[in-house]
C-alpha cells in the first residue's frame, strides 16, 4: 500500500521509527519497542501490552523483558516528545499558526496504592447523580495535524500527570489540571524557539473546563 508521494506506508512507517532511535539506550530496547509498535498495529482486541504480543506470537517466551521496557526507564519519554515535536515541523508552514489541543484525562485503577491514584468524579455517571472511582489524572497534550480534505487528526505530543493533592504519593509532585497544561503550552512554545520558528504563532484549543480558571488566563 503506498500513499500520496508512491511511497510505501511499510517503508515511511519504519523511516518513522528509525528517526527516533535516539530515544533508546540500548539496541536491544529499541528493537523490542520495534516489536510492540507492530504488534499494537495487529492488534484487534485490547490494546495492551500481553495482546501486542499475542499479535506478534510471543505468548510462549519470557513476557518479563517486553513488560521492564516501560517501567525501568529504558527509554526517554521527553527525548521521545520532542521527536515527535521536531517531525511535526516538516509538516507545517511557518506563516500558518501551530496548533495543539489541550485536554484531560482519566484512567481508571482498581489498587488503592498505586501511585498517583484518588478517588475521582467518574465521567461515566449521570450528570444529576455523578459517581466517583479510582483512576490516575492525565493531561494529554496533542498536535492538530493541518486539515486535509475537512478534516484533521491529534498526535499525542506529551502526556503529563496531573496527579491530586489526595493521591498515593508518586515520583511526580501534584498539581492541578490548568497547571499541567500550561507546563505543556509553555513546553512547545519552548521547542518552537529553539527550532527557528520563533515568529510561528501558536494556537492552543483547551477543554472548556481550562476557561473557567481564572490563573490559567493570568498565565
Amino acid at each position: 500500500m503506498k500513499d500520496s508521494t508512491g511511497i510505501p506506508l511499510l517503508e515511511q512507517l519504519l523511516q518513522l521509527i528509525g528517526s527516533q532511535r535516539k530515544v533508546f539506550r540500548q539496541e536491544r530496547t529499541y528493537q523490542r519497542a520495534v516489536g510492540l509498535i507492530f504488534g499494537e498495529l495487529f492488534t484487534f482486541a485490547r490494546h495492551t501490552v500481553t495482546q501486542g504480543l499475542l499479535a506478534l506470537g510471543l505468548t510462549d517466551a519470557d513476557w518479563s523483558a517486553w513488560y521492564r521496557l516501560l517501567s525501568h526507564n529504558r527509554f526517554s519519554p521527553e527525548r521521545a516528545s520532542e521527536g515527535v515535536l521536531e517531525e511535526s515541523l516538516k509538516h507545517t508552514r511557518q506563516e500558518d499558526a501551530y496548533v495543539i489541543g489541550v485536554d484531560g484525562v482519566q484512567v481508571p485503577r482498581s489498587s488503592t496504592k498505586m501511585p498517583g491514584t484518588s478517588w475521582l468524579k467518574a465521567a461515566h455517571t449521570a450528570a444529576f447523580k455523578p459517581g466517583i472511582h479510582r483512576a490516575q489524572r492525565f493531561v494529554n497534550l496533542s498536535w492538530l495535524v493541518p486539515q486535509e480534505a475537512g478534516f484533521s487528526r491529534a498526535i499525542p505530543l506529551k502526556w503529563m500527570p496531573a496527579y491530586t493533592a489526595k493521591a498515593v504519593p508518586a515520583a511526580v509532585e501534584p498539581q492541578k489540571e490548568w497547571e499541567a497544561a500550561l507546563k505543556g503550552i509553555e513546553w512547545v512554545r519552548q521547542r518552537l524557539d529553539q527550532s527557528g520558528c520563533g515568529m510561528q504563532r501558536l494556537l492552543v484549543l483547551a477543554d472548556g473546563g481550562f476557561e473557567r480558571v481564572v490563573e490559567f488566563w493570568k498565565h
